[in-house]
């Protein structure tokens, strides 16, 4: 009877020893594939369901971007956000990741501070000057009839 018990348990050790040896296995085949995983993509383009039109432009870790996703280089990203009318993803702001934001920034203050502007400016100060002016004789012609 133990001749018995033993053929049973070596048995039961040969099957672990199997489920060990393939459980290895697929960890090694887990991170063979972790290892040769391409890197993530640092921009992405999401296009809608025709396949043509690009419905938002991600940054390549977004959570927002959607299965119709695609891979593409910071070029291809700045020219579908410039030219192409993609909208930025509003969660991730890959326009502000691009520096889009900044340099619109930089072209803004260089117009608003060259001297076509300042006197644009001045013009529609004198503008509102006399507005101003019209409403308080307003006021006060109210004020006299009253």
């Amino acid at each position: 009877m133990l001749h018995f018990a033993r053929r049973i348990a070596e048995q039961q050790l040969t099957q672990i020893d199997r489920w060990i040896a393939a459980e290895e296995r697929r960890e090694a085949e887990r991170q063979h594939g972790l290892a040769a995983r391409p890197p993530a993509p640092d921009w992405l383009i999401e296009h809608g369901p025709s396949g043509q039109d690009s419905m938002y432009v991600h940054t390549g870790d977004c959570w927002n971007a959607g299965k119709r996703s695609k891979g593409v280089t910071r070029d291809t990203a700045l020219r579908a956000l410039t030219e192409g009318g993609a909208p930025a993803c509003p969660p991730c702001r890959p326009d502000t990741a691009l520096g889009i934001l900044e340099g619109l920034f930089r072209r803004c203050s260089a117009a608003v501070h060259s001297p076509s502007a300042r006197h644009a400016l001045q013009e529609g100060e004198d503008a509102f000057d006399l507005l101003l002016g019209d409403l308080d004789r307003l006021g006060e012609q109210f004020a006299v009839s009253c």
